[in-house]
């Protein structure tokens, strides 16, 4: 499957970039960004006979690595969420859960990824960690509120 993307760039640009771009190994702008795009995803490319050049392709794989760092973070994070806060999430939403128990999310943090995220980055997370678990979390919330409840009603 093939799709159609946009770079926004001035007339002139374009030009420039058709003009460099007759010095490469690129048959046209398609494949050049085609390369450029899986150097960022990947890391490299592996055609290494249409490579974007040396200095793009260690800007792109730069790029890469630091996606692949906060891909990281992200999921580590999300573990921790998992594990820690759940419960409170369900109960409280996401922003009350993470005010609560934000020393134990950063202590997690630290031990885990050896840094702690912003405390804005993590609190957006948590949001994002909610959204995403939203059937799970509707699921553990009903469950919870009707042992409550059966629980206040027996005698």
């Amino acid at each position: 499957m093939r799709i159609t993307t946009y770079i926004a760039v001035s007339e002139n640009e374009v030009q420039l970039l058709d003009k460099k771009l007759e010095q490469t190994p690129f048959e046209s702008r398609t494949d050049f960004l085609t390369a450029c795009t899986r150097v960022f995803l990947y890391g490299k490319h592996t055609d290494k006979t249409r490579t974007p050049g040396p200095l793009m392709e260690n800007w792109l794989g730069n790029l890469h690595d630091a996606a692949a760092v906060r891909e990281k973070i992200r999921e580590t994070y999300f573990d921790l969420l998992h594990e820690l806060a759940f419960p409170a999430i369900a109960m409280r939403g996401s922003r009350p859960a993470y005010r609560l128990l934000r020393k134990d999310l950063e202590r997690g943090m630290l031990e885990r990824c050896g840094m702690i995220p912003p405390s804005e980055e993590m609190e957006t997370l948590a949001r994002i960690f909610e959204e995403i678990h939203m059937p799970e979390i509707i699921q553990h919330r009903t469950e919870t509120l009707k042992e409550q409840y059966l629980a206040e009603d027996a005698p």
